[in-house]
């Protein structure tokens, strides 16, 4: 399952990367959708078959399938 984060700044988009990465969670920040019009440019995709308990600062959370995106928070 993959699960797309949102976030209200760039640096909140990279920090979650980070976070995520020092987790080893597989994930990848990527300009972000433009059909999900936040206001922030990037998101982080985390490839992962639950939500993880982090420090992570996220603004909202999809499950995403290819070019389909169902919020779950």
């Amino acid at each position: 399952m993959k699960l797309l984060y949102t976030f209200k700044t760039i640096g909140a988009a990279l920090d979650a990367e980070q976070i995520f990465k020092k987790a080893k969670l597989p994930c990848r920040a990527i300009p972000m959708p433009r059909v999900l019009g936040t206001s922030c440019t990037y998101a982080v995709i985390l490839e992962s078959d639950r939500i993880p308990v982090t420090a992570v600062e996220y603004e909202k959370v999809f499950h995403y399938t290819g070019n389909t995106y169902e919020e779950i928070i």
